[in-house]
């Protein structure tokens, strides 16, 4: 039982370093004027879906950053968005059947 306490907390912890990192890259990569803030990306995506985020990432595929972003709809529908983090672009939008 300890040692399953114990693996526990050492995922917690290394998810808890990533999520720091990954909100340090993302600042500094605000900063140089790469992306669009979270709170632009996050408007864009409440008026493409008229939902709310259930779930974020930022990703960079093929040299560019994307967000991966889960959004539930007002009837309980999650749409999966890909979003162009430096200028909003929809790439790619798609909804649970």
């Amino acid at each position: 039982m300890v040692r399953l306490i114990a693996i526990s907390l050492l995922v917690c912890a290394t998810s808890y370093a990533q999520a720091a990192e990954d909100s340090d890259l993302a600042r500094e990569a605000m900063k140089r004027g790469e992306i669009l803030p979270l709170s632009r990306i996050l408007s864009i995506a409440e008026q493409v879906t008229g939902g709310r985020m259930m779930d974020l990432e930022l990703d960079r595929h093929g040299g560019r950053y994307v967000y991966d972003l889960k959004m539930i709809d007002t009837k309980g529908q999650m749409i999966e968005l890909k979003l162009d983090a430096s200028n909003g672009r929809i790439l790619e939008l798609e909804t649970d059947d």
